[in-house]
């Protein structure tokens, strides 16, 4: 359905449907209002919205019309998974968290892309799709931002997280800490040319040998990184997490497309691991 721009407007009267799945709907940009009146919704594998810039509503239309989409999502509560696009110029906050996907405790699989809008943007919005702390699995892509969300970067809040996708994000240099995710089993991070560092220098360094960190990961996959520099900022020449057990369940580990010389010291001496990748590291001295 690569030419598909718009549904059906009389899509609201579908108040039975349970599953609505749009794949290769490429130019899609927007969904029909009154979509928030299908609450049976369980499955809906593409909501589109774009802002101000990009949004067909007439000259005359209220700022509540423009909103209209993300507030629509805001009433389907019975959400299990979830893809957001969005596109386009945002005002405020207060539009993502009109989707309220703080709100919806059944989400379990959600999945946010970024095709347009700016720095700023991308990060109020981001900011503002704080999920519920019941989510297993969180896909991001396309994001801009220079800054993740707080919510991102509280380990307590997302303790259920089970997979973390991580995709082609243009400007961020520092992630937020991941390690002590206790159900953590997947986490991927691809493509963000200007990413430094994974964790921060806020992780405390005298907590870092107190508890293992990550210690349900079994597959990790770092690519397309070609500036990374380590692990952590501050502590990775800190003597500080000497001691600190790291991966302990890894079984799977693929590195590619890094500007690796050295393989890190978080990656050797990895007892669980049973399957080793490693592509396109033309700076890769040695293992």
């Amino acid at each position: 359905c690569n030419d598909l721009r718009e549904l059906a407007g009389d899509m609201s009267k579908l108040v039975k449907l349970r599953e609505l799945r749009l794949r290769g709907c490429f130019q899609l940009r927007h969904m029909p209002v009154g979509l928030g009146n299908c609450t049976g919704l369980q499955t809906l594998s593409l909501f589109a919205a774009e802002g101000r810039s990009l949004s067909r509503t007439n000259p005359s239309d209220s700022d509540d019309c423009e909103v209209g989409a993300l507030a629509d999502l805001g009433r389907l509560n019975n959400l299990k998974e979830l893809t957001i696009k969005v596109d386009g110029e945002w005002s405020s906050e207060s539009e993502a968290r009109a989707a309220n996907l703080q709100g919806k405790q059944k989400l379990t699989e959600l999945k946010i892309e970024f095709v347009g809008g700016s720095s700023g943007d991308n990060e109020m919005l981001l900011e503002g799709f704080q999920p519920n702390a019941n989510l297993r699995e969180l896909w991001i892509y396309g994001y801009r931002g220079e800054r993740i969300p707080s919510w991102i970067d509280d380990n307590d809040y997302l303790s259920n997280l089970k997979k973390i996708r991580l995709c082609n994000w243009g400007t961020c240099v520092c992630l937020g800490s991941f390690g002590r995710l206790p159900r953590l089993e997947l986490l991927e991070i691809a493509d963000l040319p200007n990413l430094e560092y994974i964790e921060s220098s806020t992780t405390d360094p005298n907590a870092l040998s107190a508890a293992p960190l990550f210690p349900s990961i079994e597959q990790l996959t770092l690519q397309g990184l070609p500036k990374w520099k380590g692990w952590r900022t501050t502590c990775a020449s800190s003597s500080s997490g000497a001691g600190a057990i790291i991966f302990p369940r890894l079984r799977r580990l693929e590195l590619g497309w890094m500007g690796l010389e050295i393989v890190p010291e978080e990656f050797q001496g990895l007892s669980s691991l049973e399957y080793l990748q490693i592509s396109y590291c033309n700076l890769l001295k040695g293992i």
